[in-house]
């Protein structure tokens, strides 16, 4: 053990793919993530990074016998978008990813953007790199209005 060291997984995962110092540049995605908002009780063996930190669109990995999926984000990733940029990945694949239907977990969706406050013209500059089934999902669930409106309520 002497003269070794042991490095965490996820200390090197969030150091290279996640933070860099105080910035936010990348987040976790796809079956987790999705697990962690309550929406299936999958998990993937394989964890999905989308960073700005990324060479290719998309890549595999392998750190300390852990394999990860590391994108390419659409728009460039930081603290006040990231968690709108998580669920709007998770909207373009929902059926790959929850066990029930969107109506059912409107809430968890809503409650997790809670802080999330952008304007108008930023939430439209976000969904302009999504598809269409995309935004549409953001519409039925009503996102737009509910990160719109705090905006207008903020400030």
């Amino acid at each position: 053990m002497f003269g070794s060291a042991v490095l965490d997984t996820d200390l090197v995962i969030r150091k290279k793919f996640l933070e860099d110092r105080d910035r936010i540049i990348g987040y976790k995605s796809g079956t987790n993530f999705a697990n962690a908002l309550g929406l299936t009780s999958q998990t993937a063996a394989v964890a999905t990074i989308v960073t700005n930190n990324a060479s290719a669109a998309k890549r595999e990995v392998n750190i300390y016998k852990k394999r990860f999926i590391i994108r390419k984000s659409r728009v460039s990733v930081n603290k006040s978008n990231y968690k709108l940029l998580q669920v709007l990945d998770l909207l373009t694949n929902y059926e790959q990813y929850s066990e029930k239907p969107l109506e059912a977990v409107e809430e968890n969706i809503l409650a997790y953007l809670g802080d999330v406050s952008m304007s108008v013209r930023e939430v439209k500059e976000y969904l302009s790199a999504y598809p269409t089934k995309t935004k549409l999902r953001v519409y039925e669930l009503g996102l737009f209005d509910a990160i719109a409106r705090r905006e207008r309520v903020i400030h």
